[in-house]
């Protein structure tokens, strides 16, 4: 029952009702056409929050799958590819792969049950629940950011 809840809130946050703003879908529909590198202050693109979003949705299936290998270290190109610069055709194919990765997630845990929650993240010491209750969140605060750069 409590993995139904975070699939729900997945697929919410990914293209359903909201109660915080706009779902990912709609934001990506938004920002398709936008500067790829638009930032604020210097800040994390546009282009490198999405593909920053796809490498930590591609952990969360890693670690699904057992994968004890793919590690993703804090602040490293892995994690933010900070001095990349998007063309157009670059950004369009990352938005298509978070589209994908996304979809994928929440098909991968549909074959799933409440057990998955309780076991421990291939090396790691924390539990399914705590990292996708995590990617959930993450996907939140990185729909503001983006929702935010279209703006500006």
């Amino acid at each position: 029952m409590q993995l139904r809840r975070i699939i729900k809130l997945l697929e919410n946050t990914y293209s359903g009702a909201t109660w915080y703003g706009s779902n990912l879908c709609d934001v990506l529909t938004a920002i398709s056409s936008s500067n790829p590198n638009a930032s604020y202050n210097g800040g994390n693109s546009l282009g490198q929050i999405l593909e920053h979003m796809i490498q930590w949705k591609k952990f969360v299936i890693e670690k699904i799958n057992g994968n004890t290998n793919f590690i993703i270290e804090i602040n490293s190109i892995q994690d933010w590819n900070r001095r990349k610069i998007y063309t157009t055709e670059e950004f369009i194919a990352l938005i298509h792969e978070f589209k994908s990765v996304s979809e994928k997630l929440i098909e991968i845990l549909k074959g799933e049950n409440d057990e998955l929650l309780n076991k421990e993240v291939p090396g790691k010491k924390y539990d399914f629940k705590t990292l996708l209750d995590g990617i959930v969140h993450h996907d939140i605060y990185h729909v503001g950011q983006l929702s935010l750069l279209k703006r500006g």
